[in-house]
């Protein structure tokens, strides 16, 4: 049986037939280019051509295509389903239905009658929004602080640091040496120990005791190591100041140094009226006081003053009376002359020391609080005091559910809320080489009574144990302090702000007129730390 096979004609310079050889009945039928590497399926996409077809004509509209009476259109389009009436609403039932019509219309009804209700409400919702916006405003407000002094327009720049470089900042812990003791030291008090909730012990106040913070520029001591020639000795300061310039970072309370350069010596001090001994509470708390109402006991400012207070009882009371191991000087800062007699001066410790910050001298003057035995050896010590005013006002748990069970919560609860303070305590106790350092419990008797308090509990830690338990680093420490140093003994004789902005994490450092700061100018801060407080 014959077989006549079709004339095979090939392509040699594109895809698909040759025009002058494609049957006629195929001519015109629009098709897709492709390519072997594309799927199989692209081969029935007429959408393709009319594509190409529309861009060759310029045509924005595909053809129209007449319908055969064997071709039917399908339409794609989703039809809206028709919703029924639940069983809820009656289903099929009648009355149901008509139930429904009447509750739309008295609702229609409603709406036209009370048109005046209706503007009221849209009034009221205006209203709401714009004290809304008044809330925000005022909470905005609220979290924008003052700074601790006003930058004047005669004030210079002369640096500016960002807080959060200062943790990358290190520096090895210098040589110590013991110029000079002053005081007198007492023997620890044991029975504090056994204060607990169910039997604290009273907190006793200790109001005819001096508790001297003198500054550095008015040190005794401090002014006699300058004045020596033979000293190499740059930097004089305190341990109040020189800690809070050390764990700075930290701080969420504005707070300024001035620092004056007299020849080629730098005196780090704080002003008359600065706030910078006190001590703060729940300054790093997630909602910490404000002064809104400073007359309220529990404001920023009172708040301060009475953890200040407890703080000084506390060194006081956890001493034994009576004789003590008296140091190679007597207190620098009591005149027996005019001293008056029902007055006793606070049984304190004032250790002088210089520290050598690879070819940086500074001399400090530290505190020591007590010394007791352990062990069979003496060790020094240095007392502070954490203090609860109002659980509910503060936001934590009370200390008398928590304390007895589990004091270590409590001790972290208080380092988020305290973390300058006791950052402050443990770099101060470093400074001053104490052994161990004693941490009391202090709360109100009543939440509402600020003066009358209880020691419930008690804690006794290393200096550099603690440091480790509350993430500071000494060598942070000292790199912070002696970047600062030397930024300021590169500058010129004159005085000198270190002062934190207020509302950016963020550190300056202002030169500032000479007698920007004496007495009787009225460009001090508008808080004063006098003991009639």
């Amino acid at each position: 049986m014959d077989f006549a096979l079709p004339t095979f004609h090939e392509n040699t310079t594109a895809w698909g037939p040759i025009a002058s050889s494609s049957p006629q009945q195929f001519i015109g039928i629009p098709y897709s280019d492709f390519s072997k590497a594309q799927r199989i399926g692209r081969v029935a996409d007429f959408t393709a051509a009319q594509q190409r077809w529309m861009r060759e004509n310029g045509r924005s509209k595909a053809p129209e295509v007449p319908e055969e009476g064997n071709f039917n259109m399908v339409d794609t389009t989703k039809q809206k389903k028709t919703q029924r009436l639940g069983h809820r609403y009656g289903g099929g039932n009648r009355r149901g239905w008509r139930q429904q019509q009447k509750i739309q219309e008295r609702k229609k009804g409603a709406g036209v009658r009370d048109g005046g209700a209706s503007r009221q409400n849209r009034r009221y919702h205006k209203l709401a929004q714009a004290r809304r916006a008044g809330w925000r405003r005022r909470w905005n407000d609220q979290d924008r602080k003052e700074a601790s002094l006003t930058v004047k327009s005669t004030w210079k720049i002369v640096s500016e640091f960002e807080t959060a470089h200062f943790a990358k900042l290190r520096a090895n812990r210098p040589e110590v040496t013991d110029l000079q003791d002053c005081g007198e030291l007492k023997h620890y008090n044991e029975a504090v120990d056994r204060a607990n909730l169910k039997k604290p012990t009273k907190l006793k106040r200790f109001d005819n005791t001096d508790f001297y913070q003198v500054t550095a520029f008015d040190d005794p001591m401090i002014e006699a190591f300058a004045s020596d020639p033979k000293t190499k000795v740059q930097v004089f300061s305190t341990d109040a100041v020189v800690t809070h310039m050390m764990c700075c970072a930290r701080a969420q309370v504005p707070w300024d140094v001035k620092a004056t350069r007299v020849g080629n010596k730098l005196f780090l001090d704080k002003r008359d009226d600065s706030t910078l001994d006190r001590l703060t509470v729940n300054e790093t708390a997630r909602d910490p006081p404000t002064d809104d109402d400073p007359e309220n006991v529990n404001s920023a400012g009172r708040l301060s003053i009475e953890c200040t207070l407890i703080n000084q009882n506390f060194s006081q009371q956890i001493l034994k009376p009576g004789d003590g191991i008296k140091m190679s000087s007597p207190n620098p800062f009591v005149d027996e002359e005019e001293q008056e007699e029902e007055r006793t001066p606070a049984n304190v410790c004032y250790r002088y020391r210089r520290y050598d910050m690879g070819g940086v001298f500074m001399v400090c003057r530290t505190e020591l609080h007590g010394v007791l035995t352990k062990k069979g050896k003496q060790q020094k010590f240095t007392a502070c005091a954490l203090n609860e005013y109002d659980a509910k006002k503060a936001g934590n748990p009370p200390w008398r559910t928590s304390l007895k069970r589990a004091p270590a919560g409590v001790l972290a609860s208080e380092l988020k809320n305290n973390s300058m303070k006791m950052a402050k305590w443990t770099a101060a106790s470093h400074l001053a080489g104490a052994d161990l350092m004693k941490i009391g419990f202090v709360k109100r008797k009543s939440p509402k009574d600020a003066f009358t308090h209880q020691i419930v509990h008690t804690m006794m830690y290393e200096p550099s144990k603690f440091a480790q338990q509350i993430n500071l680093s000494f060598d942070n420490c000292w790199g912070v302090l002696k970047m600062m140093i030397e930024t300021l003994l590169a500058q010129d004789a004159g005085v000198y702000i270190i002062m934190k902005d207020p509302n950016k994490d963020m550190v300056r450092v202002y030169n500032v007129p000479d007698d920007e700061f004496d007495s009787g100018s009225d460009d001090s801060d508008s808080g004063s730390d006098s003991d009639s407080d």
